[in-house]
């Protein structure tokens, strides 16, 4: 199992009590932290006026994995564009746009890497439309399979949360096993987020079972149930050493995926370094859980 980092956790720096986007510096610095693999975070990049929504966005993804290769990391994972889901029809094509445009970005940054994305939901004046729902999201990852086989990208869908207004859908282990199985395509997988799973209040262990045969990435971070915080792992209520060594009993052989943002992104350079470093070092602990399970 190796040990990567989210972009979340740094693509955001403090500067004179503002949050300044810089995943280029951000990258050195968890280098510097010991971090070796990455995975690149396309959400804030993708927004209107950000990098990759703008005309010259290959040139700054190239920048991005000139200095990934500089300071040693592999991008083994990425992450797709997403945004909530009530918006103008116009809006909504350019997002999706965006998130197709996440495909090749992926595979401009690493060989064959897995790219998480979220679902949407649907909804008709009654609410919440379970059957459209399943059926658009059908269609999106076919749209986004077919461009990601073509660039040697592997597509994976995140667990959600409820979100009053603007999800309803992929919150339970089942929802992601019936997509996976409908869509039934070697290149789509299932990632499975402990926040998200944690706020949706989901069995843990109960849900690893589930999405065991599909399972090809994680994101570990934590939370007490109440805010999808993103926090480093030990400071909310996921049972890690219960959860860890249930990775290594569904066999699960991915990488260990650190996406906590809260702890690391709004400190200054210097701090931001030293708060990576104890992320490493909590990443390395839940490693030696997940190899102990495996001796036992």
């Amino acid at each position: 199992m190796e040990l990567s980092i989210s972009s979340t956790a740094f693509h955001y720096r403090r500067e004179d009590g503002k949050l300044v986007f810089d995943p280029e510096g951000g990258i050195r610095r968890c280098a510097e932290a010991g971090f070796r693999y990455l995975d690149m975070n396309f959400i804030a990049a993708g927004r209107e006026g950000m990098p990759l929504a703008g005309d010259d966005w290959q040139s700054w993804i190239r920048r991005l994995g000139a200095r990934a290769e500089e300071n040693g990391l592999t991008v083994s994972q990425t992450h797709a564009y997403w945004w909530m889901n009530e918006m103008d029809p116009e809006t909504w094509s350019r997002n999706e746009a965006v998130v197709l445009r996440s495909v090749e970005a992926s595979a401009m940054l690493g060989k064959h890497p897995w790219m998480t994305a979220h679902t949407f939901s649907r909804y008709n004046e009654n609410g919440y439309d379970a059957a459209a729902t399943l059926q658009y999201n059908y269609e999106l990852f076919c749209r986004l399979l077919e461009k990601a086989e073509a660039f040697g990208v592997r597509v994976a869908v995140e667990n959600v949360f409820n979100i009053a207004g603007g999800i309803d859908y992929a919150a339970k282990a089942e929802e992601l096993v019936e997509l996976v199985e409908r869509v039934n395509s070697p290149s789509f997988g299932i990632c499975w987020d402990f926040g998200h799973a944690n706020m949706a209040k989901a069995d843990h262990l109960q849900a690893l079972d589930i999405v065991a045969p599909y399972l090809r990435c994680v994101h570990v971070n934590d939370n007490k149930a109440k805010t999808d915080d993103h926090s480093i792992p030990f400071f909310g209520t996921v049972p890690w050493e219960t959860v860890m060594r249930k990775l290594q009993s569904v066999g699960y052989d991915g990488d260990l995926n650190m996406t906590v943002r809260s702890f690391t992104q709004t400190q200054n350079p210097q701090m931001q370094t030293e708060a990576l470093r104890l992320l490493h070092t909590v990443g390395k602990e839940l490693i030696r859980i997940f190899e102990e399970a495996e001796e036992a």
